[in-house]
């Protein structure tokens, strides 16, 4: 590995997975975009697996070892091998010699503890990312498990030197509650949007007609199951494509079940998984991607069906994007098959007059958001404090 510029921070990151991964979901979204963003100023160095969430298999033509990935450098592992393992932790950090270590996620300890421990004892000071962990709607799947394991992280004082970064207010309450966190050691940075990609998006648009989309991971916190129900219940001609990693057999099959009790006049189809760099041009070909997740500490598919045009329709209080209502999509007020299907309606009634003027205001919308977006100066002070720590 070559000597950086001095001036440049150096930056570890355990974030589990990195590219070409694709089935992460937003905390590799929320890396990549920030590492990519950011690294103009900082060395980004990536520890993450040889393989996709989930697998075992080899990501092809990628060895174990170093390797230059977009503007980061990102070393590929079989990461089970680091569980618990304190020497090989301790060998990648004094490679790097960083400037700061920054972990994604808290509730799973494998590699967060004893890569903890390392930066106390080297005086490095480390960066913690729930990434939405801390949420009460999503802290509370398998709660008795992540509780304990809170209670020992606090008894032991395990992350007492830790650094924390958060991307909502939400995710505050969460960190004092469950790891007695101090609020001074809190960072409040909000995700880094995409820009929008296009300003003359047309895709066809008749009245009593609509085709929607969902591209997200197939997991309970991400309610699918609701989505389906919903489109059950509009009249007139109904398309929703479902698109995503199948992460919870038994929750898929749940869906499944459903999908088969369709009426006629609506089509459902699983589709698969998506590669990062097809989920814009997908999102193009629908009128609406409907997105009814439960808790999203940012909401990546969010920020990327926007950035092409593709209204969106969410559960209020569950994203920071609340604000989009009756301007770029709209927002269920309770999550229930039928409030879902009521703002879908208010799409599928739309002629191709009306949904244009909606698209146009998508647009509007999203520009309006990131001119006013400070993320990018919030995330370089961020990373400036810390290491100055």
């Amino acid at each position: 590995m070559t000597k950086d510029t001095p001036t440049k921070n150096k930056i570890l990151v355990f974030n589990g997975y990195y590219l070409p991964a694709r089935k992460y979901g937003g905390p590799l979204t929320s890396m990549v975009t920030m590492i990519e963003t950011c690294s103009d100023e900082n060395t980004f160095y990536v520890v993450a697996a040889n393989h996709d969430y989930k697998e075992r298999t080899p990501f092809p033509g990628i060895e174990l070892g170093w390797k230059n990935v977009g503007k980061a450098k990102v070393f590929y592992t079989e990461t089970e091998k680091l569980d618990w393992n304190t020497k090989g932790l301790a060998e990648i950090i004094d490679t790097v010699d960083p400037d700061m270590v920054w972990m994604t996620g808290i509730v799973v300890p494998n590699i967060k503890w004893p890569a903890a421990r390392i930066c106390r004892k080297r005086g490095i000071p480390y960066l913690i990312s729930p990434r939405g962990e801390v949420n009460e709607n999503a802290f509370h799947i398998h709660y008795l498990k992540k509780r304990a394991m809170s209670l020992f992280t606090v008894m032991f004082g395990l992350y007492r030197e830790a650094y924390y970064h958060v991307t909502t207010e939400e995710e505050i309450p969460g960190l004092v509650k469950y790891f007695r966190v101090k609020r001074d050691r809190i960072f409040l940075c909000p995700n880094i949007a995409v820009p929008p990609i296009t300003t003359d998006r047309h895709i066809q648009k008749n009245a009593g007609e609509i085709r929607c989309v969902y591209i997200s991971r197939i997991h309970p916190i991400k309610n699918l199951l609701t989505a389906i129900q919903a489109v059950k219940l509009l009249t007139g001609k109904v398309e929703f494509d479902i698109y995503g990693p199948q992460e919870d057999k038994e929750y898929w099959a749940e869906c499944e079940k459903e999908i088969a009790k369709a009426p006629e006049n609506v089509q459902i189809r699983y589709c698969g998984a998506l590669e990062p760099n097809q989920v814009a041009e997908t999102f193009m070909k629908y009128h609406c991607f409907l997105s009814p997740s439960l808790s999203e500490n940012f909401g990546h598919a969010v920020a990327e069906s926007l950035s092409v045009q593709c209204p969106v329709i969410i559960l209020r209080g569950a994203t920071p994007w609340d604000n989009i209502d009756e301007k770029a999509g709209f927002v269920s007020g309770e999550n229930t098959a039928r409030s879902f299907c009521l703002c879908a309606k208010k799409i599928m009634d739309m002629d191709q007059g009306r949904y244009d003027e909606l698209l146009r205001s998508s647009y509007t919308y999203i520009v309006e958001r990131r001119k006013n977006d400070d993320a990018i100066a919030l995330h370089k002070a961020m990373i400036d404090k810390v290491c100055s720590r």
